[in-house]
């Protein structure tokens, strides 16, 4: 107990305590694989759900291989009829392009059951492509991504028939970093992904491939292919949705008095301002603040 004396005379609030609470969010992960989707043709399509979960993100990653002089990109891309935005591309000056599409929570929560990811490319003469749609939980909804870093290797005849494709991405704790790479013509390479977590179909019939792994740091993710190739990658880091700040409005704790000093200048409360009591044997309280004023 505590004694407090003064000669005025007290009234409200002695101590007000207030306070807010950090609540964490839940961890960035990668949620589930949408379709695979390939065309040797100007355009194709594939249906699956957007599955569930919170702060969602469907991340596609477009890879192409052309003997075509000219580089063939995409000039269409919607998934249930819902335009994706661009955020990086990267191409090779000998016909090997890719790009990486995404679409945030605002669009897929509209969405439900099976929808349509639909893509048009700009030519289709000689050409072989691949799509990958991955989807991603709890992502920042303002900034999804890092910066993109993109990197060219072009394979001279004579060196090794296995060779690693890098993509050097900065990120942090929390992140997941993707790469993405797109190899020229197809001949039944074999794909092995050496660095991080294969992430959608990698076969020899696609020209590219993608592989996750997570932050902290400025990572490589490679692959190793069984025949010399020239080829491009893409990495970039994705974010995860911040932490929300929950503001309490209430008090937790509130002491108070409305005692006057009597004439003889004492005025003692006939019970405790404030008890704390612990809810296990003992039955003492853990604080207990009672008051007497007096001139």
């Amino acid at each position: 107990s505590g004694t407090f004396t003064t000669s005025n005379t007290i009234s409200g609030n002695v101590l007000n305590l207030a306070r807010h609470e950090i609540v964490p969010s839940n961890s960035l992960a990668y949620n589930s694989a949408g379709g695979a989707i390939s065309g040797t043709g100007a355009s194709a399509s594939v249906s699956f759900s957007p599955g569930t979960g919170s702060n969602r993100m469907l991340v596609v990653a477009f890879s192409m291989s052309s003997t075509d002089t000219t580089t063939d990109v995409i000039t269409d891309i919607d998934y249930g009829g819902i335009n994706l935005t661009q955020l990086c591309t990267g191409t090779n000056t000998n016909n090997s392009h890719l790009e990486i599409w995404y679409l945030l929570e605002s669009d897929l929560a509209t969405l439900s059951g099976s929808n349509s990811l639909a893509i048009t490319v700009g030519d289709s003469q000689s050409l072989v492509w691949s799509g990958q749609s991955l989807f991603y939980e709890n992502v920042n909804q303002t900034t999804p991504f890092g910066s993109c870093s993109t990197e060219n290797i072009q394979t001279a005849a004579g060196t090794t028939t296995n060779h690693i494709v890098t993509g050097r991405i900065a990120s942090s704790s929390g992140e997941l970093t993707l790469g993405v790479f797109a190899r020229d013509t197809i001949n039944s390479t074999t794909v092995t992904a050496v660095t991080g977590t294969s992430r959608g179909t990698a076969n020899s019939s696609y020209p590219g491939a993608v592989s996750e792994q997570a932050g902290g740091g400025t990572l490589t993710h490679g692959w190793r292919l069984s025949t010399n190739k020239d080829t491009v990658a893409v990495g970039v880091a994705i974010k995860p949705a911040a932490a929300t700040v929950l503001t309490l409005s209430g008090a937790l704790a509130k002491i108070s008095s409305t005692c006057a000093a009597s004439g003889s200048g004492t005025c003692t409360d006939s019970s405790s301002l404030l008890s704390l009591t612990r809810n296990n044997d003992s039955s003492a309280a853990i604080l207990d603040i009672t008051k007497t004023a007096g001139a």
